[in-house]
This record gives structure tokens, C-alpha cells and sequence, in this order.
């Protein structure tokens, strides 16, 4: 069933759970995590980054869209392994079902994703081995029942987030991710995250959705 406008409240509470239980568990691993050997990347200009998005618009947006529903569905509750079809294995390790105890979880109901359609996105860095973009989603939340039935349908809402991919047997692999839809809360996440995903993520660019 689909909910109206009076339901937003909870439309925003359903979609705000899923990222801000990711962005919360990559910050807490920080501490425990040591420094790693990752490239630090470099930041492009705005017309570089055009040049970028016009050529890897439709690879990038896949790659994103297929992380998203695979990472955010029912089944990855049942079989944490799918995970490994779309991110890394440090990913996993900091956010995963497992980490978050999803796996293990005796609620009545879990927030999964439904859909995820890239609305709009900018390509910033891009070669045969990583990328690194901002895209606005579209993401369609359900509320579902442990057994996968339905309780509720929300519309869908409009995210944006910072991604790096990187090129892992042959697909492209969440390295890690930052939540940007509120600049005011970018500097004190990066504070936050440990040197190897600070170096991952590097310089968080200043881009606007487009439709």
C-alpha cells in the first residue's frame, strides 16, 4: 500500500534510520580501525568533472543503484553474503549486516529498500580502478515484516551522497561512503572517520542536485 502525504513524518524517519545507521557505524569504526595504504585522491575541476559525468553518467549511476538495492534489501537480512557482490570487504566489516547485528536482529520489522533510481550525479574522479561521484537517489523504503510481508510502502525520497567505488573482481565495489545532503554535519563526520577513509573520501566537493 502506498502513503500519503500525511505519512511523511514517517517516509523521512524510515529513510533517515538507514542512512544514519550506516553514516553512525562507519564513524565507530574509526577508533578501531588503523591507518591503512590508500591512495589519496586528487580533486578535479568543475569542467574535468563535466567531462567525467558526460562520459561515465550511465556506468556510475548502475553501479550506485545496484549497491543500494542489493545493500538495503530483504534478502541481504537472510544471507549477509550478498553483500560481498557490492562492497568491499573493510566496507562490510565497518557497516555491514553483521556489524549492525541485522543478521541476528528479533524485531518485528526492518526498513529494506525498495527501489533506488540516481535522479542526478557528478563524476569527480574516475579511472579503471575507482571513481568517486555525489549522487542524488530516489530511494523507495518498505517496512516489512521478518517473515519479508508487507506493512507499509513509503514514497520515495531524495538522498545524496558522496560513494567511491573501486574495481574488485571485475565489478565496482563500495569502498565507503558519506552522507552530504546537510553540509553542516560534513566536517564534524570527516573529523570523525578514521585517516584511510578520510583519504578514500578526500575532498568533499560543493555540488547541487539537478534534475
Amino acid at each position: 500500500m502506498n502513503i500519503g502525504n500525511h505519512n511523511r513524518p514517517h517516509q523521512l524517519a524510515a529513510l533517515g534510520y538507514l542512512t544514519i545507521a550506516l553514516a553512525t557505524l562507519i564513524v565507530s569504526s574509526a577508533a578501531c580501525n588503523p591507518v591503512k595504504d590508500t591512495q589519496s585522491f586528487a580533486t578535479v575541476t568543475p569542467n574535468v568533472a563535466g567531462q567525467l559525468t558526460v562520459t561515465h553518467r550511465a556506468e556510475v549511476s548502475q553501479a550506485i543503484e545496484r549497491f543500494e538495492r542489493i545493500w538495503g534489501s530483504f534478502e541481504v537480512r537472510n544471507n549477509p553474503a550478498l553483500q560481498e557482490e557490492v562492497a568491499t570487504a573493510q566496507a562490510i566489516n565497518d557497516f555491514g549486516v553483521k556489524r549492525r547485528g541485522l543478521d541476528k536482529s528479533k524485531t518485528d520489522s526492518w526498513f529494506v529498500t525498495r527501489s533506488a533510481v540516481v535522479e542526478s550525479v557528478q563524476v569527480f574522479e574516475y579511472d579503471t580502478r575507482h571513481f568517486k561521484a555525489i549522487a542524488c537517489v530516489s530511494e523507495g523504503i518498505d517496512d516489512v515484516n521478518a517473515d519479508g510481508t508487507l506493512r507499509q510502502s513509503f514514497d520515495p525520497q531524495m538522498t545524496k551522497k558522496l560513494y567511491v567505488f573501486v574495481r574488485e573482481d571485475n565489478k565496482w565495489k563500495l569502498a565507503t561512503l558519506l552522507n552530504v545532503i546537510d553540509p553542516k554535519d560534513i566536517s564534524r563526520e570527516l573529523e570523525a572517520r578514521a585517516e584511510w577513509d578520510r583519504q578514500l573520501i578526500g575532498t568533499v566537493p560543493d555540488w547541487h542536485c539537478t534534475r
